[in-house]
């Protein structure tokens, strides 16, 4: 009997999912010449190594992430790289800018590779256009070790101290980052050369509302419909880069009357956050911004049997960001409590309570602290106070997600009334009264508020 699996030859992960959930990746896996894909895999290897001619090389798995297809290719001496394939690389969408989005992260892959201990993948060949393959791809070393999501949940093997070692390791490794500092927040620019010549707009690529997507049809099957990117910047302080993913939702169209009363609610509190920041996590001067990694998840770090860090992938829109939300912040399955749309998501006994999360955010900035770099290059509040940073950026940042608005509102709110916060109410008074002109006193106590809310939860009631 036809399976549908087989056909696409995926990965185990991959084999628990459903036809429906699959049959969008189909149209990417079909415009992929896997025949001239292992061809310039034969010929890079050659290349490394001359003695490598006799190699055969075949493709040992597809699988699907949600952004990329990746094809693990094995030679017959065992070796394995592994081509990553955009998804968005058949889209008509496809273009200048995001070529120049892609160009940028090989190059500064290769940048962190020579400049860190980072263990990031070694890129052996790529094409920004569908000339070589069908499809955009870059083929690079294929990293061991396993995903830390598969295993965080593993009672046997993620015991506390394991979960600890973990944590304190990742620490270590994102904290060699602190030498790549740049004077603005931007994609890395490269001449001809591959050498670094300066920082370039924000370039951004999404599939829009992820809970909501829309699809186009190809040769019967659903692909995703992915907008153009788009490009802003770069920025000079953290606070203008903030600022400007609130001016888009501000300028959003389409909204409903009710929707957009609460959207101009929601934007007041959100220039609040943003002028609340403390001028010591902005450091808006000099070489301030770092390479950061664009979704520091446990999906994309890779540990071995003892919990030591392997590798740190998918690096897929790195760019610089300020300190607060670059090297030094909390990886994000560690604040998800504080991204109330994600948290809960999970299935039954696979999501840690806010009690768990706060003690590993107490523990990885211990960590981070103990690696003891300069203090130009760090200081520790900007990994202890990376949460509140992050909340604020999702939501300056993603029109389909603002609920850490509600997660900054109640971190603020905490204690300064004997009655309940209700979060719904007070965001719902606020877009009412906005709305009659008036406010002004709600307004002033979230501007109290909030310049006091930069303090850990666990040091609660104590002042900064």
């Amino acid at each position: 009997m036809f399976n549908i699996r087989d056909k696409l030859q995926l990965s185990e992960e991959c084999r628990d999912w459903d036809d429906a959930d699959i049959r969008p990746y189909i149209p990417v896996i079909d415009a992929i010449n896997f025949k001239a894909l292992i061809a310039a895999a034969r010929k890079c290897r050659i290349t490394v190594e001359p003695h490598a001619q006799s190699l055969s090389c075949s493709i040992e798995s597809n699988i699907l992430g949600s952004y990329h297809v990746i094809s693990v290719l094995v030679f017959s001496d065992g070796l394995k790289w592994v081509a990553k394939v955009p998804r968005y690389g058949i889209a008509p969408t496809f273009g200048e800018l995001t070529q120049e989005r892609m160009l940028s992260e090989i190059l500064t892959l290769r940048l962190i590779r020579s400049r860190t201990a980072v263990p990031v993948p070694e890129i052996y060949d790529w094409d920004t256009t569908r000339c070589k393959i069908g499809v955009p791809y870059i083929l690079m070393t294929f990293l061991p070790g396993t995903s830390l999501d598969r295993l965080w949940f593993d009672r046997d093997w993620a015991t506390e101290e394991m979960r600890m070692h973990v944590l304190g390791n990742l620490a270590r490794t994102m904290s060699d980052l602190h030498s790549l500092r740049f004077n603005e927040i931007g994609s890395l620019k490269f001449d001809e050369k591959g050498d670094f010549s300066g920082v370039g707009p924000v370039i951004s690529q999404t599939e829009g509302d992820i809970f909501h997507p829309e699809f186009d049809m190809i040769d019967g099957n659903q692909t995703i419909r992915w907008p153009p990117a788009s490009a802003y910047g770069p920025f000079r302080t953290a606070k203008s880069f903030l600022l400007a993913g609130v001016e888009a939702l501000d300028a959003e169209k389409g909204l409903s009357p009710v929707a957009r009363k609460q959207r101009t609610a929601d934007i007041a509190v959100l220039h609040f956050a943003i002028e609340s920041i403390p001028e010591r996590l902005s450091l808006d001067d000099g070489d301030s911004f770092i390479v950061a990694h664009p979704n520091l998840d446990a999906p994309n770090i890779l540990v071995d049997d003892d919990g030591n860090i392997t590798g740190v992938i998918d690096w897929d829109g790195v760019q610089t960001m300020p300190r607060g939300y670059g090297f030094s912040c909390y990886p994000s399955w560690i604040t998800r409590d504080w991204d109330p749309i994600m948290y809960g998501c999970s299935e039954p006994g696979y999501e840690d309570t806010p009690e768990t999360l706060s003690r590993y955010r107490q523990a990885y900035a211990s960590a981070f602290q103990d690696v003891n770099l300069p203090s130009c290059d760090y200081i520790p509040d900007e990994t202890r106070l990376s949460h509140i940073y992050e909340a604020i950026y999702i939501a300056a940042s993603s029109y389909w997600n603002l609920s850490p608005i509600d997660k900054l509102l109640e971190h603020a709110f905490r204690g300064t009334s004997d009655e309940p916060f209700v979060v719904e109410d007070f965001r719902r008074n606020l877009a009412n009264e906005l709305e009659c002109g008036k406010g002004d006193e709600l307004l002033a106590q979230i501007n109290m508020a909030f310049r006091k809310m930069w303090y850990p939860e666990w040091e609660y009631g104590l002042a900064l």
